[in-house]
């Protein structure tokens, strides 16, 4: 009887639980040219990427970055997981590296489509899109 009511609060635990850990894939992909040298970056280097405090390719060419729309889902969890900010944080950042002078954001595309689009024409751009998306012969950047 001990067994029965220890297997069943395993199994309460276990649906409680599992969703969460289910959630830790990624719901995006990030993306680049299939002739960027660059397969797998660190988390912090995205993030730097991302928000323009790296601007170059270890080559030396110019990063093009791309992002989503600010009502993207996947522009959500890109910047919650990769920035470890809010998207409205980010926006803010954005705004007062306007404001300053010092940078502009990256160019907001509508979609998956799009920013996929833009990749495959511009060999230094990098941009992501829900995991789902098929990426044809661009590549895909492993997280480290």
């Amino acid at each position: 009887m001990k067994n029965t009511i220890g297997i069943f609060i395993l199994l309460i635990l276990w649906t409680a639980y599992a969703p969460s850990v289910f959630a830790l894939e990624e719901e995006f992909q990030i993306v680049v040219h299939s002739t960027n040298e660059v397969s797998a970056l660190e988390r912090k280097t995205i993030s730097e990427i991302f928000l323009k405090k790296k601007t170059y390719w270890p080559d030396g060419r110019p990063i093009l970055v791309v992002d989503l729309t600010l009502s993207s889902s996947v522009r959500f969890q890109f910047s919650e997981k990769v920035l470890g900010r809010s998207v409205s944080a980010v926006r803010n950042y954005w705004q007062q590296v306007l404001f300053s002078g010092r940078g502009v954001p990256p160019a907001e595309l509508k979609n998956d489509r799009e920013v996929l689009d833009f990749i495959a024409s511009h060999d230094d751009a990098i941009g992501y899109v829900s995991a789902e998306s098929d990426i044809g012969n661009l590549k895909n950047i492993k997280i480290k």
